[in-house]
Parts: C-alpha cells; sequence; structure tokens
C-alpha cells in the first residue's frame, strides 16, 4: 500500500537514473513493469548487461518484468500507448 497505488508505469529504460527512479515509484506503490529485449534481439547492452548483478535486481525491486520486442509486429500488438512510461 502507498500513495500510488493504482498507477501502473512501464519501465522502458536500460540505464540507471531511469531504472533508479521507477524503483522509488513502485516502493511508493505504483505498479511498476520492466520491460526489457529479449536476450538476443540486437541490442548492444547484451554484452554488458549482468541480470543477475545486486545493481540489476536492486534497481528491479518491487517492479514485475515482460520481455517485449517492440521491432516486431507481434511485439508492437501488445504494447498499449496509454500507460506511464520512463525511458532513457
Amino acid at each position: 500500500m502507498g500513495p500510488l497505488e493504482g498507477i501502473r508505469l512501464l519501465d522502458l529504460s536500460k540505464y540507471g537514473p531511469s531504472r533508479y527512479c521507477s524503483m522509488i515509484l513502485g516502493d511508493l506503490g505504483a505498479e511498476a513493469i520492466a520491460v526489457e529485449m529479449p536476450k538476443g534481439a540486437g541490442q548492444t547492452l547484451d554484452i554488458v548487461s549482468d541480470d543477475t548483478g545486486s545493481l540489476y535486481i536492486g534497481h528491479n525491486r518491487s517492479k514485475k518484468s515482460i520481455a517485449l520486442n517492440l521491432k516486431k509486429e507481434a511485439g508492437k500488438d501488445d504494447w498499449h500507448e496509454d500507460e506511464l512510461c520512463i525511458s532513457s
């Protein structure tokens, strides 16, 4: 329970400050959903990304997670633009 309960946000960010922001909003009660590219979908961050590291896990606490490839039509069909988004 928190002051932002009932608000849903999609975290499309790749870097720390935006992920930290959505983490805080999730801590305050918002339904935070981390939207990430599937591994090997042409994302250069695959090389340096470690989804088991403490920084990654810490920034994604209190968030749900989904892998969505927005470069393909199937991924675009699942996208709803009426949600609050955070990106970097």
